[in-house]
């Protein structure tokens, strides 16, 4: 993990979670993760095809310039890379791994950048887990991210690790990333094109999953 976001998550998650596969969603405190807070979401397994945003950080929702909250998260992944993800997101439920993933983004303009992703297992009242928490990281984010909305998002890397650090394995070949399109520097998009407003998450108690609210 290169990203200080989904380092900080990780060590979080390993630590309340004690000697169990995965911690209870109720054990997640948002003022333990303030200051990484924007860069998380929650996600519930609802079943094969669906995996709905619970929660999403403002940095989340500003990456696709939408509010994502009661979205299917296997929606914004290509039609390529929807069944890894598919298998990834049911050994994280059904084994309580760790997935880390390297992101590759195309916005409406054709303009691509790299996010670092961090999928953790956690419980409800289900003796297995069927909710994620998990980091949306940019590298090196451009000056249209937030402005220019990520439309569709590739698999570029993965490592899957079991709770007790055993490595698994999901079919998934290497491929070349296809080249975004040249898209010359405009001013004036960065400063003023049709960005929607993100959502902040306002604690709604220590065992809440945040309500989402208009950002200022």
């Amino acid at each position: 993990m290169k990203q200080e976001s989904c380092r900080e998550l990780y060590a979080y998650w390993n630590r309340i979670r004690g000697d169990q596969p995965a911690p209870q969603r109720g054990d997640i405190d948002p003022a333990d993760l303030r200051r990484i807070l924007g860069d998380i979401f929650i996600l519930e397994a609802v079943d094969a095809e669906t995996y709905l945003f619970r929660l999403a950080g403002t940095r989340v929702c500003g990456a696709y310039c939408r509010e994502m909250k009661g979205s299917n998260y296997l929606d914004v992944w290509s039609a390529r890379d929807r069944s890894v993800m598919k298998r990834l997101l049911t050994a994280v439920t059904g084994e309580s791994a760790v997935a880390v993933l390297g992101v590759h983004g195309i916005n409406d303009r054709g303009q691509g950048l790299s996010f670092e992703s961090l999928l953790l297992p956690l419980r409800s009242q289900r003796p297995r887990p069927d909710r994620m928490i998990g980091v949306l990281a940019p590298v090196d984010p451009p000056y249209w991210l937030g402005v220019q909305p990520i439309l569709r998002q590739e698999v570029s890397g993965l490592r899957l690790i079991n709770y007790d650090e055993r490595r698994l394995e999901i079919p998934f070949e290497q491929r070349p990333l296809r080249p975004a399109a040249p898209v010359p520097f405009d001013p004036a998009s960065a400063i003023a094109g049709p960005r929607r407003r993100p959502f902040v998450v306002v604690k709604g108690g220590k065992h809440g999953e945040g309500t989402p609210q208009p950002g200022r």
